[in-house]
């Protein structure tokens, strides 16, 4: 066994001046930004305001984002991969801290995206597992981002994407056959495995351990099978 956080003016219009011209234009790419943050995150056309009725804080954490992007010069492509992060990061949240409905699938498309950070390097699959984000301009495949897209709107509509909370630290008994299926899957020395478990090792060996670890528990239907994913 091995142990495992706008206002409408009154009267009559008068011709747009420049600072209204000005305006209008910042409008419109604000809300062109925002149609592509959410079409990146949940697929098929949202708008806004129904995002606004169906989950309101995350229409506001939207609006912020967009203000700092703003305030900070930062790109549209940034803006539009931060939204797609948070949302990515309450999906997970939701799926750890609920009922356990949606734990499987959220850590199947969790799979999917370390194996796609893994392509791209050790160093950047390990940032993955630290910040749940992926860098800018690696993407997953499109049939993940379908399934993650899909998923997406499905928690949305169930008022499931509400704010983050913090998590209490968890820990998980891992039986040796997990631990021997990680070793076979991997080719790494069980050393080598548990080291990665308690988060020693090379960022490659990390990884490797930690994908094999989702990937032998999500095929396994054990006692312990729901901590693990839990703490992953």
């Amino acid at each position: 066994m091995v142990a495992l956080a706008f206002a409408r003016p009154l009267g009559a219009a008068a011709p747009p001046g420049p600072t209204d011209t000005a305006a209008a234009g910042e409008q419109a790419r604000a809300g062109s930004a925002i149609a592509g943050a959410l079409d990146d995150s949940f697929g098929s056309p949202l708008a806004f305001d129904r995002l606004g009725e169906l989950q309101p804080d995350l229409a506001q954490a939207i609006l912020a984002a967009w203000r700092r992007a703003q305030a900070d010069g930062q790109s549209e492509a940034v803006f539009r991969h931060a939204v797609l992060g948070l949302v990515r990061a309450r999906m997970v949240r939701a799926a750890l801290v609920g009922d356990g409905a949606e734990l499987d699938d959220v850590q199947r498309i969790r799979l999917g995206l370390l194996r796609r950070a893994r392509a791209a390097g050790g160093d950047t699959c390990t940032a993955y597992l630290r910040t749940g984000e992926l860098p800018l301009g690696i993407d997953p495949p499109d049939a993940l981002r379908a399934r993650e897209q899909a998923l997406a709107r499905r928690m949305l509509g169930a008022g499931l994407l509400g704010p983050l909370r913090g998590l209490d630290a968890r820990r998980a008994t891992i039986p040796g056959e997990i631990v021997s299926a990680v070793t076979a899957g991997t080719g790494l020395s069980q050393q080598t495995v548990r080291a990665a478990f308690q988060d020693q090792g090379s960022a490659d060996d990390r990884c490797s351990v930690t994908i094999g670890l989702l990937e032998a528990t999500l095929t396994w239907n054990g006692p312990e099978r729901r901590d693990i994913l839990l703490t992953l």
